[in-house]
């Protein structure tokens, strides 16, 4: 069963995922190599019909920048090129680039062409197809990220945390796909209380502000990296019953510790086995 979460983690790993993105470069040193890790944290938030899941996503976005989708859709996430104007539709995953992008009520449990794209966004963070309709060269460069389309090719580098938020159980979920779309992220579902639901009626925000130090480029030195991995490696020996299926979600654990790490700045083991609780509960 999937573990909820209290407002308190909500709100701790929300901001988490915020700060991530503020980091351009985020490099771990294994035993072996040095490994440039992705720096940006999702969460796939969940919540029952009437327990304030668009309220906190209104003050989130009150609180940092992000672009909010209600309707994913293939051209409104890449990009794509207007048959009549031959104009082009901006992308809403270069649009949120340093950025939250949050799509609210997702809904595709199944696989889709949609659930392909975002898969690749949030593990790779680019994305390149081509395209049947012709249009002007048009390019727009951020740093180390870009949006180009070029005879008819959308390239796309783009650096977001994705927060996607839904009423659905993931719990329930029984496609492949949806499953490792929930192993990219960190699966949070929490209930208010009748008490909690009386402070919103009372005007108490539910999302609060967290204000943490990062740097453009993070190194995770091998000392640190090791304890993550150590503390990991003692949480999944604790969970026996759930061994056989916990590989697929060991690595990537692992990976968000670090992420968690980079933004915190210490060691935080209660939250990191708390982390990897979260994503074994949705297997």
């Amino acid at each position: 069963m999937m573990a909820d979460a209290g407002l308190q983690l909500v709100n701790l790993l929300l901001n988490i995922a915020a700060h991530s993105v503020k980091i351009k470069r985020l490099v771990v040193e294994e035993p072996n190599s040095k490994h440039r890790l992705r720096p940006t944290l999702h969460i796939f938030l969940s919540a029952p019909f009437g327990h304030g899941k668009s309220t906190l996503l209104r003050q989130l976005t009150e609180a940092y920048e992000a672009v909010l989708l209600t309707h994913v859709t293939v051209p409104g996430l890449i990009g794509s090129i207007d048959r009549s104007s031959k104009m082009i539709i901006p992308a809403a995953a270069w649009e949120a680039r340093n950025k939250l992008l949050i799509l609210d009520e997702y809904t595709s449990t199944r696989p889709s062409q949609v659930g392909v794209i975002l898969l690749q966004l949030l593990e790779d963070q680019s994305y390149s197809r081509k395209i049947a309709l012709y249009s002007a060269d048009h390019e727009e460069i951020d740093g180390d990220l870009c949006f180009r389309v070029k005879n008819g090719n959308i390239e796309l580098k783009t650096r977001f945390s994705c927060i996607i938020a839904t009423m659905k159980n993931p719990r329930k979920a029984r496609e492949y796909s949806f499953k490792a779309l929930l192993s990219r992220t960190v699966p949070l579902r929490y209930n208010l209380s009748k008490k909690e639901l009386d402070e919103i009626l009372d005007g108490k925000p539910l999302f609060r502000l967290m204000q943490f130090q990062t740097s453009d480029e993070t190194n995770i030195e091998l000392e640190d990296y090791e304890h993550i991995r150590e503390v990991i490696s003692e949480t999944y020996e604790g969970l026996k019953e759930k061994r056989a299926k916990l590989d697929e979600i060991y690595l990537r654990a692992v990976g968000d510790c670090c992420r968690i790490f980079a933004v915190l700045g210490y060691h935080d083991d209660k939250l990191y086995r708390k982390i990897f609780e979260l994503k074994a509960s949705v297997l």
